[in-house]
């Protein structure tokens, strides 16, 4: 086993120098050393090598274009493993991510029982390339199967509400969300916070934002913009101070924002005929 573990981190190690060199002819190097170095069985005890796919992993961060995905997909053809439950939904999200949504949806629809993690790639993915009705289509299928959201999935699956502003959607997604326990995650409640702001529902924009025990930058720059984008800069800026007083400094978007806000409060005074 110790002799195992040698040859993983051998193996690591050259991938990575090999595949890290932003070269086609490296990559296919690594890609060819990887299938010699790691066979499907295990020599000393005839057992599957279950490091097999693991050592994957390192070439899919390596990848860097449709062909050299291709060349992985076509080496975990050969061995058998296109559907390992491992390596089959980062096969999946790197496809979407080169926008070759036919493929990464072909190899998910063959998947008799997909798991967690293997919805989230394909949710997201459509997502990624703006196809967010079927990326709801799919959570409502993946809820017929029985298959519970997690962070990931709601996350996706709420800004999809807030691309298409979709409220009555959003709303459902926001009570499964409560149903399930996920409203105390941070990033689940600000995907909720910027999407009751876009679909113009501050009131409940607000409410998801004051229930939230903890908030990041992205929390208050969500409901910030929120107040800003639909005209009400006072309350944008009187969120900003709140901000600053709870220790959080600003960035370039909410430094836009505010001053977008300050610009507008002194032309409404300026209107109004104050000094």
């Amino acid at each position: 086993m110790e002799g195992w573990n040698l040859v993983r981190l051998s193996t690591k190690t050259v991938l990575t120098k090999l595949s890290t060199n932003n070269c086609s002819i490296h990559f296919t190097s690594a890609l060819h050393f990887h299938h010699v170095s790691q066979p499907n069985i295990a020599p000393a005890t005839g057992e599957p090598n279950n490091h097999y796919p693991i050592s994957y992993t390192y070439l899919f961060q390596a990848c860097n274009d449709i062909k050299q995905l291709r060349q992985i997909h076509a080496h975990l053809l050969t061995l058998g493993l296109n559907q390992d439950i491992c390596l089959l939904p980062k096969l999946v999200s790197k496809y979407t991510i080169y926008g070759n949504m036919d493929d990464a949806r072909l190899l998910f629809d063959k998947t008799t029982k997909p798991n967690i993690f293997l919805w989230t790639a394909i949710i997201s993915g459509c997502i990624r390339n703006g196809l967010c009705e079927q990326a709801l289509a799919l959570y409502r299928q993946m809820q017929e199967q029985g298959i519970e959201p997690d962070s990931f999935i709601f996350s996706s699956v709420v800004k999809a509400c807030a691309d298409l502003s979709v409220l009555n959607e959003g709303i459902d997604v926001h009570d499964d969300i409560v149903r399930l326990g996920f409203e105390s995650d941070i990033v689940v409640s600000t995907a909720l916070v910027a999407m009751y702001a876009k679909c113009g529902v501050l009131e409940l924009a607000r409410e998801v934002f004051d229930k939230m025990s903890k908030r990041n930058l992205v929390s208050w720059s969500a409901m910030i913009a929120g107040y800003s984008q639909k005209g009400y800069a006072r309350e944008a800026l009187k969120l900003f101070n709140g901000m600053r007083m709870q220790g959080f400094e600003p960035d370039l978007v909410i430094m836009v924002l505010h001053v977008s806000c300050l610009t507008k409060c002194v032309k409404v005074t300026r209107d109004c005929g104050m000094p």
